[in-house]
């Protein structure tokens, strides 16, 4: 299908799709097929592919092993949607005992992570009967998490964003206190010091709230548990996991203390049952911890990511990747900058989540360096001649905290507490009135 009838076509769809455009036919790209680290649009044209269905393919696409199991799962006649198989709670007891040593913890599962994290919401307040809801970070599209008309005021759904700012959080726990049901977070290890992190954590632990990790994107991506044990061993209150689950299959799932989780009863839906999720779930997270795919994968990053700053250095470019485990973020001296740097990668065949994080699948092991490093030496090359006023310029540190609010919603530790507070005021008044 050509591009101008697909997005013509495509006008049929409500949901905006997020898909890379292509400039030269003014267009979203319609993609066709897809395997391993290449995805091929309808022209037939190959694109490595750094966006990696947003970061839910930890394996690759179409990944071989996954594939399988499904097809033989299929063919075995087990896939059961009436009623549950002894598959749900073989994967029940794998994540459980990959998230916690304790007894007390139970787990339920969904379709998506915004529906995971809304679930978290109706269980606490349920339990302790109070109102409120302390929030950092993205927690999905449901308008119940949408940014307050108000700056640091409760949203309709009375949740309050304190940013990833441990101040602001005293400040809301001491006025909401008494009304506070949970503190949710999505953890991110690239614009926030461990420090910060801890310190979040420690502050819930002090005034006795209960604490979920929201780790849809982090969690089971650096290693086989949630990606807080990174930093520390505390069992938390309540986890949420996803994308790191099954190689880009549609499941995700609540981990959490026994007593908040005798909510989840009725929280079901008809293809509860459903296996195929189950299936690509268990045989992702057992194929990953057998062939030490976390670790291949963070070298793989490291190793991209030195050569392209490399390169960026070598032309003078002020454009940084900035990383942790198997993912990273470019951040770039101007608005302008960004903008040429995405769109001409994506005329060389690089497929890049634009101005957000960039994801390393297993099986980038195999594609060759220089693939790369060729096509964004043509793109440096580009950038040098259009933008030589910039050249060996630093990076504004208020550039790199743009590009970290929008890929973690909240404020960078690049600047101080204080001037985090004032750009961060500027950031959330732009999402008011727009």
């Amino acid at each position: 299908m050509n591009f101008y009838d697909f997005n013509n076509k495509l006008k049929t769809v409500a949901q905006v799709v997020d898909s890379p455009v292509d400039y030269s036919h003014n267009s979203r790209i319609c993609f066709e097929k897809a395997n391993d680290y290449w995805i091929s649009d309808s022209y037939g044209k190959r694109y490595i592919d750094f966006n990696n269905g947003k970061g839910s393919i930890t394996l690759g696409h179409n990944f071989y092993a996954i594939n399988n199991a499904i097809i033989d799962f299929l063919s075995s006649g087990k896939n059961i949607i009436t009623g549950p198989n002894g598959l749900l709670l073989e994967l029940s007891n794998k994540l459980i005992e990959a998230v916690t040593d304790s007894n007390d913890y139970k787990i339920a599962f969904f379709s998506t992570g915004t529906e995971a994290c809304k679930s978290t919401a109706y269980a606490f307040r349920k339990y302790n009967n109070k109102k409120f809801i302390l929030s950092s970070g993205y927690h999905g599209w449901d308008l119940m998490w949408e940014t307050s008309e108000h700056f640091l005021k409760p949203n309709c759904s009375n949740v309050l964003d304190f940013y990833f700012i441990p101040s602001l959080l005293e400040d809301l726990l001491y006025k909401y206190r008494k009304d506070v049901s949970y503190v949710i977070i999505s953890p991110d290890y690239i614009h926030l010091k461990k420090s910060t992190l801890m310190e979040i954590i420690d502050i819930c632990n002090n005034y006795d709230i209960p604490i979920c990790i929201d780790d849809v994107k982090q969690g089971f991506r650096y290693g086989p548990s949630s990606s807080i044990k990174e930093y520390t061993n505390q069992s938390m209150d309540m986890y949420v996991f996803s994308k790191g689950l099954s190689n880009g299959h549609r499941i995700s799932c609540v981990v959490g203390k026994e007593e908040y989780m005798e909510n989840f009863e009725d929280y079901t839906y008809t293809t509860y049952y459903d296996s195929i999720p189950f299936i690509a779930s268990y045989e992702t997270l057992n194929y990953m911890i057998v062939n030490d795919c976390y670790k291949v994968t963070r070298s793989i990053c490291e190793h991209i990511v030195l050569c392209i700053n490399n390169l960026f250095l070598e032309f003078g470019l002020p454009i940084k990747a900035l990383s942790f485990g198997s993912m990273f973020q470019f951040v770039f001296y101007n608005q302008a900058m960004k903008q040429e740097f995405y769109q001409k990668s994506l005329e060389e065949g690089l497929v890049f989540y634009y101005d957000d994080n960039q994801s390393i699948s297993y099986v980038f092991k195999n594609v060759p360096l220089e693939w790369i490093t060729e096509k964004i030496e043509k793109v440096c090359t580009f950038l040098v001649k259009n933008f030589k006023n910039t050249l060996h310029c630093e990076i504004p540190t208020i550039e790199i905290f743009k590009s970290a609010f929008n890929m973690i919603d909240g404020a960078a530790d690049c600047i101080s507490d204080e001037c985090r507070r004032i750009e961060l005021t500027k950031e959330v008044l732009k999402i008011i009135n727009e």
